[in-house]
């Protein structure tokens, strides 16, 4: 295989605490091959002529004969097929939960959503999508670091309800994803990458690779604030470690565009004041209070203040007075209470 299987995490801020990507979130080159793929296929079930009617959904729904007798009448039946094809769709939409959706906000505020592993598995029953043709995994060491492997499987899928099919799809994992909370074997490898492969494929024929909130919210019959303060939050909704901390601290997602919390700036100079200034001093006491231990026992803390979600930073403030009892309480009611020095 070639080395683009350790290519970058396409993950805003992702870098600036070393928290590895969740492995349910595409890259962004994965999101682009999905769309592109979903486009051309959604194309192709809803014909404009006769001359664009794809032979194999012809063959698969037995309108050889109608092909020939009366081709305008062809493009009229194939597209009220496809009507009720989206009508399942929806269907299949509709059987999961927020729960199993993970957001995706663009730098200009246009939020999707794709399913996860367990929405994929609902989606996939009620799509008829079969997995097959799969092939023996290939294993890479990462060039720069003999400790770090990836594995990747490549396989065919097709779904039963539409006849579509996608060919010679990738799913792949590296041994640096926290995808089980312990050293990764192999085995655990194997079995994710498989997982990444039915769950690619089931997005690329399901049409769910991204899916727009408004559209998942009609669905489920909820507005979209609602649906978006259940469903799991991913790219631009912060850094890695910003949502792992959302995690660990029960919500609370981070805009990524919105990073600097007004009261975190001032925790951060009421910090400087207790350590006479000194930047080095108050920096390891923020850090050591903001630590919480993330998936796979790895301690999880912020590089500065600008990373802090609303949830994370009153655990931390809390931690800090219980860990360090300092002679005056931190106090926010728009501006910091200043301290003497400590």
């Amino acid at each position: 295989m070639t080395q683009d299987m350790f290519g970058d995490p396409q993950d805003p801020g992702a870098g600036e605490v070393e928290v590895p990507r969740d492995p349910e979130e595409p890259t962004e080159a994965e999101v682009i091959e999905e769309t592109s793929i979903i486009e051309t296929n959604r194309q192709a079930l809803r014909p404009t002529t006769p001359e664009a009617v794809p032979k194999s959904i012809v063959e698969s729904l037995n309108l050889q004969e109608l092909a020939v007798s009366d081709p305008a009448k062809l493009v009229d039946t194939i597209n009220k097929w496809a009507d009720a094809v989206e009508t399942i769709r929806e269907r299949a939409v509709k059987s999961t939960r927020p729960i199993d959706w993970v957001l995706m906000k663009t730098n200009e505020g246009v939020i999707t959503g794709f399913p996860k592993r367990s929405g994929c598995e609902k989606i996939r029953k009620i799509l008829g999508i079969s997995i097959y043709n799969v092939q023996q995994p290939a294993t890479q060491e990462d060039p720069k670091d003999h400790t770090r492997i990836a594995v990747s499987v490549v396989g065919d899928g097709v779904c039963g309800l539409t006849r579509e099919t996608v060919e010679g799809v990738r799913g792949l994992r590296s041994s640096s994803e926290k995808f089980i909370g312990r050293a990764a074997q192999w085995t655990d490898l194997f079995q994710a990458a498989r997982s990444a492969l039915d769950n690619r494929i089931t997005r690329i024929l399901g049409a769910v690779s991204q899916v727009e909130l408004a559209e998942l919210a009609r669905i489920q019959g909820m507005t979209p604030e609602e649906f978006e303060g259940l469903a799991n939050k991913g790219s631009g909704y912060g850094s890695a470690a910003q949502r792992e901390a959302s995690r660990a601290t029960g919500g609370g997602s981070h805009d990524a565009k919105e990073r600097e919390l007004p009261k975190a700036k001032a925790w951060w100079d009421w910090l400087l004041v207790q350590y006479a200034g000194s930047t080095e001093e108050a920096l390891a006491v923020m850090r050591k209070s903001a630590e919480f231990e993330g998936d796979g026992g790895k301690t999880i803390t912020v590089r500065d203040w600008k990373q802090f979600t609303e949830k994370w930073l009153n655990k931390a403030i809390h931690t800090y007075h219980e860990m360090f009892t300092p002679l005056e309480k931190f106090e926010w009611e728009g501006t910091a209470k200043k301290g003497g020095a400590k």
